[in-house]
């Protein structure tokens, strides 16, 4: 199957939402743009759209799904936040800053690395979340179902931890997470 790629210029963005089936890379400090390869000729029916509040939004079209992952490169001078859902996997490079805030859903999965401040995670279903390499000062944390979160905090970790999810973290911060049902909280 033949691979099609294709360079996209969208608006100022400081936040992305992605949902359905795609792999995606941000790296953080570059010149903004964005990149789409695919294996199938459906480059149309992949939506790039950012709204008035400055959030790429990058979905399928409605109605459309392909069984073959696309590829989405994504370069960005800043990025505040994160939402992934379905089985998006992502991965997050060189992301340093004041906050950043990070929601992931369903089957999806993220990696992270670079230095915060603060970092707000929001992790649902059985979303797994590496971000051992992303050094955060801070961290407020809310996962449940059979999430998997690995963090990696400096001085404080604070938040919830409900059903059957495990959170894992580097460092040694101050720990106060509520965690009911059979959730886990571990350091390394």
């Amino acid at each position: 199957m033949s691979m099609f790629n294709q360079s996209r210029v969208v608006r100022y963005f400081s936040s992305i939402a992605v949902a359905n089936n795609f792999d995606v890379e941000i790296f953080v400090g570059k010149a903004q743009g964005l990149e789409v390869k695919t294996k199938g000729d459906f480059l149309p029916r992949i939506i790039t759209e950012v709204n008035s509040f400055g959030k790429l939004f990058i979905h399928m079209e409605d109605g459309f799904s392909h069984p073959n992952r696309s590829h989405i490169i994504i370069h960005t001078h800043i990025l505040n936040s994160l939402f992934i859902r379905d089985t998006v996997q992502a991965s997050v490079l060189d992301l340093h800053g004041g906050s950043f805030v990070f929601e992931g859903t369903d089957a999806s999965s993220c990696y992270m690395s670079g230095f915060i401040d603060s970092f707000k995670v929001t992790a649902f279903g059985s979303a797994q979340i590496n971000a051992v390499e992303l050094e955060a000062q801070s961290i407020a944390v809310s996962c449940n179902h059979s999430s998997q979160v690995s963090l990696c905090a400096k001085q404080t970790l604070v938040g919830t931890a409900y059903g059957n999810c495990n959170i894992r973290y580097k460092g040694k911060p101050s720990v106060d997470i509520f965690n009911s049902g059979q959730s886990r909280i571990d350091s390394y």
